[in-house]
């Protein structure tokens, strides 16, 4: 047998627990050499997201397989039903790829760093059907595909490190698109919906603590005060505005505007408590959807390690340029950080004090204590949990933590800007517990930022940015998470509110009304727009879990 290439750190000296990604009856079967273990919990994983069909091991006992999955270098035989044959790699190579048909054309060249690959020439009756520069990456022949890229690999790798916060997800979604291709070719089905899904998933946090003054009147800097900004009046802002487009929202909501314990900046009690806690039943009685942001969002940012650093006080100055900023805005800040100078020096003092644990990780009893804190008041019971939270609180402990508390849980937190566009497919993470090497009940579905685009008052480059869009929604299966705010979403039209506690640090800039229908326009009209149950039932049926471990 050839040199397989080396496995990365974070496989070496761990256990594999390929039986993780088996189930009993699956209809796509799995051998493999000894020693790929790694190899083949990487090619059952992939292949169990991108067809929901099941693998197990080949020696099990079930129906008629409708794939054969090979890992190793030895030949294999040859049947009536398709292989699937992986020889993994002896050398590593970065790797572009352009696929010439399909809706992947729009896509543009493909990425792939440090990809293995392994050196083989190509039969009589085989052509190449995945190449790069320095040769074939798969070769195809009556009913069978050599896949001499390891695509499965590089894939778990990084989603294993994603587990921990610390990858790429484009990586992900790169390997998972060719990956998808590939086994197309294979098992040519007619796909399950001829549109993609999408969600308004909007971040509903901090509406008092950041805009709302002790008057009860928002930070507004341009056009007449009032309180567009008070929790209950901007969700029912947006669910009357996505109404009116035929959409549904997701409120990704915090647990501190619901709990009498609050207090903003200032150091005030919340305003409108039984309001807000009116709203939540709104919000599922009018077929929208309620989901988890935790309970202390500002707690989040006043202490654990991100990975996305802050954004300099230039490129807030040109991201405010290039979307809604105005001369009238400039001035109605000015006016307003004058006016309430003493106040705003008071609350930043406040914030400056709450922030001397900022890289102080969190630690698994602290977010399971602010998760279990959430649940209880929002009157959480489900089995399922739809939750957003950010890279800097997950790890494996977290994610362990997930799976023994719920029977399924959705993971809405990564944030991926869609240039280039790239089809956004959910997956489920792999996890490390005991050393063993294994796949959680967590699906992640990568986010696309959409604030933006809201409040871009160009309409060309807001044409630009939807026809990335567009590009991802030509795949069925794809399922675009499109994060936002109340702060954006729910505002007054033209609005601009400043961040109380500190001014430098963020702006609610106002949505754009011709943006926000056009955005509007491409999720009505090229994608199904769902709630929680509906993607519940869209990405795991309606059985408690189907693809829990």
């Amino acid at each position: 047998m050839p040199p397989i290439l080396p496995l990365p750190s974070r496989f070496a000296g761990r256990r594999i627990d390929l039986a993780s990604a088996l189930v009993p009856g699956g209809a796509v079967t799995l051998a493999f050499e000894p020693g790929l273990e790694a190899h083949a919990l990487a090619l059952a994983s992939a292949v169990d997201d991108a067809l929901g069909l099941g693998v197990r091991d080949a020696r099990a006992a079930g129906p008629p397989p409708r794939l054969h999955l090979v890992v190793g270098d030895a030949p294999c035989e040859r049947g009536e039903t398709p292989v699937l044959h992986w020889r993994p790699g002896t050398r590593t190579e970065d790797t572009i790829v352009r696929l010439a048909d399909g809706p992947e054309r729009a896509l543009g060249p493909i990425a792939l760093p440090g990809l293995g690959r392994a050196a083989a020439e190509a039969a009589a009756e085989e052509r190449p059907l995945l190449a790069d520069a320095a040769g074939p990456l798969a070769l195809s022949g009556r009913g069978r595909l050599d896949l001499l890229a390891d695509l499965p690999l590089l894939r778990a790798q990084a989603i294993l490190g994603h587990a921990e916060a610390r990858s790429e997800v484009r990586t992900i979604l790169s390997a998972d698109l060719l990956l998808r291709r590939l086994l197309a070719e294979l098992l040519p089905e007619a796909p399950a919906s001829d549109r993609a899904i999408s969600l308004i998933t909007v971040d509903a946090e901090d509406q008092q603590r950041y805009f709302v003054n002790r008057e009860g009147r928002c930070s507004t800097v341009v056009g007449t005060p009032d309180d567009d900004l008070q929790f209950a009046r901007c969700c029912r802002t947006i669910m009357d505005r996505c109404e009116a487009e035929g959409l549904l929202a997701v409120f990704m909501v915090t647990g501190d505007e619901l709990d009498p314990s609050f207090t903003d900046a200032f150091g005030d009690p919340l305003l409108g408590l039984e309001d807000n806690r009116r709203v939540l039943a709104e919000i599922a009685e009018r077929g929208h959807g309620l989901a988890c942001h935790g309970f202390d969002h500002e707690w989040w940012l006043s202490k654990g390690v991100s990975a996305n650093p802050r954004l300099s006080t230039l490129e807030k100055l040109a991201y405010f340029v290039e979307t809604s900023g105005s001369p009238a805005m400039l001035w109605g800040t000015a006016r307003f950080l004058w006016r309430y100078r003493k106040e705003l020096a008071a609350a930043r003092a406040r914030k400056n004090a709450r922030e001397t644990t900022i890289g102080t990780p969190f630690t698994v009893e602290e977010v399971l204590a602010d998760l279990e804190r959430w649940c209880t008041l929002v009157g959480h019971t489900s089995e399922r949990l739809f939750i957003r939270y950010p890279g800097f609180v997950r790890s494996p402990a977290v994610l362990d933590a997930l799976e023994a508390r719920f029977s399924a849980v959705i993971d809405s937190s990564d944030l991926i800007e869609p240039d280039p566009p790239l089809p956004i497919r959910p997956y489920r993470l792999l996890a490390e517990r005991d050393g063993v090497v294994r796949r959680t009940r967590v699906t992640e579905i990568p986010c696309l930022f959409v604030d933006k685009t809201l409040r871009t008052r160009d309409p060309r480059k807001v044409e630009r940015c939807l026809d990335r869009l567009a590009a991802i929604a030509a795949f069925p299966g794809s399922v675009l998470s499109f994060v936002t705010h109340t702060k954006v979403l729910g505002s007054t039209w033209g609005h601009c509110h400043l961040y109380l506690h500190d001014p430098t640090r963020g702006m609610a800039l106002p949505m754009v009304e011709a943006s926000w229908k056009a955005f509007a326009r491409l999720l009505r009209e090229r994608t199904v727009s769902l709630n929680v149950h509906g993607l519940e039932r869209a990405l795991l049926g309606d059985a408690p879990c189907r693809a829990a471990a």
